[in-house]
């Protein structure tokens, strides 16, 4: 091994200074780290935010049909049977004046208060044109009751006696009016639900469509944090082993490339400034009487293969005694190069 003067000149350690300057331009490794974390926990609340809108949209549309749209579906068909027994029951208590034929009437009547108070509750939570449908509704069964049910039952029960008067056409007539407003509320509160339910069936797609989207970003965040960190920080590490390790066994002339985080980078610079300071030791002990001694002891103990060739070196720089470099070197067998 011979090293060479130039290479132990001190304009060498000047790549090594500027090497440490590119290095702390670099993100640092705890930086590549914490902004590798920064991007999961910023990811994991945008797929917590984007969860909790979707199911609260879901729930939202949910609780309107399960509290509102159902119980108001549920109150029309019990208010319209209620107004169907009660013109029945009006009608057929006219016609014969009997009082049994009344019970329809009064039953309807009870359930016709259940009804409304249900309904008067969920009319806020109702679409404005059901809502005033239905208060339309409402004032016209009253009215059909006020001009011809009530005074009908009244003038029967003060006679004894059936009607049979005109009346009970007009007040079947105006009943089939009730009727057809009634239908029309149905169809508003019928047609909302309907409504209801595919905005339903869409916020579970939504939902679907979330959770979907946040495993595949998940799966892509995870890979390319991956990617990032093995190009940016794993493999910098294992490129300056490898390389450390060459001028660990002995080439002090391979300048250790410097990548990757400004701790690699720096590591790396530090290697070469060793590498450098083992080059201006070597050149120092090769000016050195000794240098042939020491050389050929080392490569001695490395290869024993020369052993013979370096120890006639020795031999005869021994017996030289002290006379100059340039005869002990003379006097070794050509084959040492020492």
């Amino acid at each position: 091994m011979t090293a060479s003067p130039t290479a132990a000149s001190p304009t060498d350690a000047s790549p090594t200074a500027a090497s440490r300057r590119r290095a702390s331009s670099t993100w640092p490794l705890g930086r590549v780290i914490g902004t590798a974390v920064l991007l999961m926990v910023l990811f994991s609340l945008a797929a917590v935010v984007v969860g909790v809108l979707a199911l609260g949209h879901l729930d939202t549309e949910r609780q309107r049909i399960e509290s509102t749209l159902d119980p108001a579906a549920l109150a029309s068909e019990q208010l319209y049977s209620s107004l169907l027994n009660q013109e029945t029951g009006v009608r057929g208590y006219a016609l014969t004046g009997q009082a049994d034929f009344l019970t329809p009437y009064t039953q309807g009547y009870a359930a016709e208060k259940v009804a409304v108070a249900t309904l008067n509750k969920l009319a806020p939570q109702l679409p404005p044109d059901s809502a005033a449908e239905l208060k339309a509704t409402l004032t016209q069964a009253h009215d059909w009751r006020m001009r011809y049910a009530e005074p009908t039952i009244k003038q029967i029960q003060a006679s004894g006696k059936p009607v049979v008067s005109p009346d009970i056409l007009a007040g079947k007539a105006e009943f089939d009016a009730l009727r057809a407003r009634f239908a029309t509320f149905q169809a508003d509160v019928s047609s909302t639900r309907a409504q209801a339910l595919t905005a339903l069936d869409d916020a579970s797609d939504e939902l679907h469509v979330a959770l979907l989207a946040i495993a595949i970003g998940f799966v892509l965040i995870v890979a390319g944090l991956a990617v990032t960190l093995r190009a940016t920080a794993i493999r910098p590490v294992h490129r300056l082993a490898a390389e450390a390790r060459r001028v660990a066994d002995g080439d002090f002339w391979h300048e250790v490339g410097q990548s990757g985080p400004s701790e690699i980078r720096g590591l790396a610079a530090d290697v070469n400034t060793m590498r450098l300071r083992i080059l201006r030791e070597l050149a120092s002990w090769s000016s050195s009487p000794t240098w042939p001694r020491t050389t050929c002891r080392n490569r001695c103990a490395r290869s024993p293969a020369s052993a013979s060739c370096c120890s006639g070196a020795t031999a005869a720089s021994s017996t030289s005694g002290p006379t100059s470099t340039s005869t002990s070197r003379s006097t070794a067998p050509s084959g040492c190069r020492c």
